[in-house]
């Protein structure tokens, strides 16, 4: 079995199934079953891929959270970019960045170009994610933000998951602090018993959003093994 320059051999007997792994090359290419047998039509099947496979993430932060960027940079393709408000978003090039998240953002820093790179991402399909914060540039987010905040609470219960590809075999704990509100567009996929959105996604203008209500300095989330699965599970939503 072959894919681009990569080859594996099996054995096959009559009616047996095998599963094969073999790296997509950049572009994508062609998967052939080499000899082939009697039945030509399934000797061959194509890959689609893009020419660049590194995903170029941008983190748009005051106060960096390392266990965020540890998240980030152990998944392979990601290149991370760090930028601190009010200092320029750096130039991602011919294409813009595939996410841009805002982590632990001051309202009196954040300028308008910071919010058009998540726009930015957005039209060329990729994804925003917000994280919660006691205090958040709710306007300078505008729609970006799923959650019309509605002050702090604390301590809650959380309901049990919606059933989704995020959420798959993840135990989210409930966070010491969080904010409160109600969803503004989107679906939740993790909420407190009365209802807040703790974890929310929504489609917006051909890309993905994702809210992440969890308030780092008050939640043991970052300390699980889970955590950076979910940020991987973000990334490649």
């Amino acid at each position: 079995v072959s894919l681009g320059e990569a080859r594996e051999r099996v054995a096959l007997a009559p009616g047996d199934v095998r599963r094969v792994t073999l790296p997509v090359p950049a572009g994508g290419g062609e998967i052939r079953l080499s000899p082939g047998d009697s039945f030509p039509v399934d000797d061959a099947a194509y890959v689609a891929a893009p020419e660049d496979a590194a995903v170029d993430v941008l983190l748009v932060t005051n106060d960096e959270n390392r266990y965020l960027t540890t998240a980030l940079s152990v998944i392979e393709p990601v290149e991370l970019t760090v930028v601190a408000p009010p200092d320029s978003v750096p130039d991602p090039g011919e294409d813009a960045y595939d996410i841009v998240l805002y982590s632990n953002v001051d309202a009196d820093a954040i300028r308008d170009a910071h919010v058009a790179a998540g726009r930015d991402a957005l039209a060329a399909g990729g994804g925003v994610g917000i994280q919660a914060g006691a205090s958040m540039p709710v306007d300078a987010y505008g729609d970006l933000l799923l959650l019309a905040p509605d002050g702090m609470g604390t301590n809650p219960s959380l309901a049990t998951p919606v059933a989704d590809d995020l959420t798959r075999d993840i135990s989210f704990p409930p966070p010491e602090r969080y904010v409160r509100g109600d969803l503004r567009s989107g679906r939740a996929l993790v909420s407190t018993a009365d209802g807040t959105p703790i974890v929310a996604t929504g489609e917006q203008d051909g890309g993905q959003v994702l809210y992440y209500g969890y308030v780092e300095s008050g939640s043991s989330f970052k300390y699980d093994f889970e955590y950076p699965i979910f940020w991987k599970r973000s990334v490649y939503a």
